[in-house]
């Protein structure tokens, strides 16, 4: 399966890039890129400097392509607004990550008959990728009612579950940055992260 990427903006505006498509991707440069400012203090006769912090930077992102005919074109421009937040997610197999931003304006496009190239820039606060949400529950209800079934003798449509802990596993095949946000119904206790390392 080919790599494809997907961009969706915050008003539904949908645009799909892959190589057998009427949209195409031809180049995104830097597209891994993070860059950090390293502040440095330097006292009298020291030699170097010792660094007294680190801020990782927003980054841009441009996103060169082509379309083939006037719909994609159209498409193109529908999907991508300036100013409206949106997120480009990249497809590889089983493989999703994603990028959020803003276009800084709207695409670029050669005036040529055929085949037409493209460019925006996606301006990106947060400059790392993510990986898709892996909702995980530690206590509640199980689903335990499927199809086909069998309502001969004793079953059950769903069970109570108390989990004290619960072992979250990433959907992909390589390391990625994650957020944990905890979701409570009653008061509860000093919850913890365990064994992040693995």
């Amino acid at each position: 399966m080919a790599e494809i990427f997907i961009y969706e903006n915050q008003r539904g505006g949908t645009l799909i890039l892959r190589a057998d498509g009427d949209s195409f991707v031809t180049d995104i440069p830097n597209l891994s890129a993070v860059d950090a400012t390293i502040s440095e203090a330097q006292g009298v006769g020291q030699v170097g400097a010792t660094a007294t912090d680190a801020s990782i930077q927003p980054k841009s992102i441009t996103v060169s392509g082509a379309v083939r005919n006037a719909p994609a074109r159209a498409a193109l421009l529908a999907a991508v607004l300036p100013g409206v937040p949106a997120r480009l997610t990249f497809v590889d197999g089983s493989t999703r990550r994603y990028l959020e931003g803003i276009p800084s304006k709207s695409p670029e496009i050669s005036n040529r008959r055929g085949v037409q190239a493209f460019q925006f820039t996606l301006r990106c606060s947060y400059p790392y990728w993510r990986g898709e949400e892996s909702p995980s529950s530690l206590a509640g209800l199980s689903a335990l009612f499927s199809f086909p079934c069998s309502l001969a003798g004793e079953w059950k449509i769903s069970s109570r579950s108390t989990d004290v802990f619960s072992t979250v596993e990433s959907p992909g095949n390589m390391p990625a940055s994650f957020t944990v946000r905890f979701c409570a119904r009653t008061q509860v206790t000093d919850p913890e992260i365990y064994h992040l390392e693995s």
